[in-house]
This record gives C-alpha cells, structure tokens and sequence, in this order.
C-alpha cells in the first residue's frame, strides 16, 4: 500500500463514505490502472475531507516509445497492411513486457519530430525508444539532440553513435544462399520490389554476399528488380513480362518478402515449372499465407515480441548505466523449412 492512514481513519471508511468498494480506493489512492479518473479524483477529494494522509510514492519511471517511419507503408496493399499491423502489435507486446517487468511505464507516441510535439517539454520519459528506417540519420539526429537516452530499433545505422537493436537481414540473405546451396543450386536468382524498407536493402546485400562466398557468379538476367509498385497486381503482370522477355533459367530465387514469393509462384507455375520440383522458392517474413500457400513457401520468421523485449531491455540498461559503451545488436531471423524448395534435379 501507498498510502498511511491519519488518525482511526481507514481505506474502508472512505469506501463506506462513497459506496465503493476498498479495492476501487486502494486502486485510486495508489494511482493504478482499475478506476475511472472520476473515481480517483472523488477519492482522493474524499480522503482529503476525512484526513486521510497519503504517503506519495515517487514518480514511476518512463519510456517513450516513437514510431517514425519504422514501416513505410504508403507503397502497401491492404493484404500487407494486416501483416504490419499484427508485426507493430507483437512488437508493441514485447517492449511493453518488458518494460513493466523492470518498473517501466509506455508511452506509445506515433510520427513525433520536433515540429510535431512542439521540442523536449511535452517528452515527459527517461529514454526514448525510436522506430526508425534505416539510412535516415538526418532526423536520427534529431532525437538525440533532445539529450535524452536513445535506442534506435531499426537498421542503417553503422556509422552513428547511437546504441541499435536490428534483426539481421544481411545474414539471412546469406543463409538462403547457403540453404538453396546445399540442396545442389548453382544458378540462384532473385527477387526484389521497392527499396523503401532499408531492410530489403540489408537482404538483397545478404544475397550477394552468399554469392561471393559460396563462388557463385551473379547474374543479371536471374534478378528481377522493381522500384515502383502499388499492388500485387502489378507485380504479377511486371514479373510476368520479365520472364517472358528473358526466360531466366536460375533454379532457384530468393524473394526480399512473402508477397513477391508469392507472385513468382504463380508466375512460374503459368510458364510451365513446378514449385518444389523445377524450381525452388524461399520468401521473407513468414506471412500469413505462406504455410498454406500451394506449395507451401520456405521463409524466414522475424520474432516481432522478442525484438521489442530486447530492445527495451537495452534502452533501460541505457538509462540506468549511461556510461555503458554504445552497441548494435543484431536479432536473428527463424529459417522456416518448407515445401517450395527442392534438391537440384540431377540427370
């Protein structure tokens, strides 16, 4: 309890007085989630009345999450939008876990900059937790001139003094290499749409990069590459002419999202090749679809709760240790195996 009672006079008693219940007082006097502002505010005139003295605590602790351009989904269809928004509540899920579990309170702000919230008074909070896209340091630096703690929890931030937590797009790009390589696939393609997530900038250098390892020559004609979209449709009706026109003859591709797996796919199942069989797939993200998609599609999961909870936790390691040397901390992704690849077909 918060609160020491002044003379006989009791939490009942004020409960009695206004015909509410002792736990509704408790609540109210102890300023915790459960009441009506109503309530606590008639509470606590109450408690004033009768003499009730109230032991203040001290202020709770505060994180203040802020969600920039972390997705950018301007460029999105409805069917990714669910996507985005089950992905921002696991993540909101975890950092709130988190948090609460060290004494933290959230405040959940979205689209905050300077202009917007009108500078640092109106950010009440011990660090700010910023969901930002990579390559923006621009209003990166922003946040940090607001001298407060920051962690960045988005890629595209090697070069900034700024502590990170990531997943790690780079290496998943290279473990696909390294899957499809496995199962005997020398000519690996692949599959990108629109730059606006620096992710999908992280994953297609992930592919490159297994090339590289792996001896692998890179070529142009298995790589199929669009800045500008709006909506699977036209994808599907770009990638279609892409294969027309070039008749790639990779074995296997490796999609930046589920959504492109997807539509290749399909694609390719109309030009005549069997997913699983004449050729192999593997996606990004582990959507919705893609357990139950025909066949069902190899990906890679992103841990939404788990990039939020450590994140969170870094962030308060931040504030309550500010001397503690800057990191970025890179989260791996969850390879999913499934059926839409294949070993290499041997004649």
């Amino acid at each position: 309890m918060q609160e020491e009672c002044m003379g006989n006079i009791t939490m009942r008693e004020i409960a009695k007085s206004l015909g509410i219940s002792v736990a509704a007082v408790s609540m109210a006097l102890g300023n915790r989630q459960g009441v009506s502002e109503e309530t606590r505010q008639k509470v606590m005139d109450e408690a004033e009345r009768l003499g009730y003295s109230i032991k203040k605590s001290p202020p709770r602790k505060k994180i203040c999450v802020i969600n920039t351009d972390y997705w950018n989904l301007s460029h999105v269809d409805a069917n990714q939008m669910n996507f985005y928004s089950e992905m921002s509540h696991s993540l909101y899920h975890g950092i709130e876990h988190a948090a609460k579990a060290a004494g933290y309170d959230v405040e959940f702000r979205h689209g905050a900059n300077k202009e917007q919230q009108d500078n640092t008074p109106n950010i009440s909070a011990d660090g700010i937790l910023l969901l930002i896209s990579g390559g923006n340091e621009a209003r990166l630096e922003e946040y940090l001139s607001w001298g407060l703690p920051v962690l960045a929890l988005g890629n595209g931030f090697p070069k900034s003094h700024v502590n990170t937590v990531a997943y790690d797009n780079s290496g998943a790009g290279r473990k696909a290499v390294e899957v499809l390589y496995n199962l005997g696939h020398r000519r690996i393609g692949y599959l990108q749409v629109n730059d606006f997530m620096y992710n999908y900038v992280e994953r297609r250098e992930g592919y490159y990069s297994g090339l590289r390892e792996y001896g692998l020559e890179p070529a142009e004609q298995f790589v199929f590459g669009e800045r500008e979209w709006n909506a699977s449709t036209d994808i599907y009706e770009k990638m279609s002419k892409w294969f027309s026109d070039t008749q790639p003859t990779a074995t296997a591709y490796i999609s930046n999202n589920d959504l492109i797996a997807a539509t290749a796919m399909r694609v390719f199942r109309e030009h005549g090749l069997k997913i699983g069989e004449d050729v192999s797939i593997i996606g990004f993200d582990d959507q919705f679809f893609a357990a139950v998609s025909d066949p069902p599609l190899a990906t890679f999961k992103l841990k939404e709760a788990a990039l939020g909870r450590i994140a969170a936790e870094r962030l308060i390691s931040v504030i309550e240790s500010p001397d503690d040397t800057c990191s970025h901390l890179f989260i791996c992704t969850e390879f999913i195996e499934r059926e839409s690849i294949c070993k290499i077909k041997t004649t």
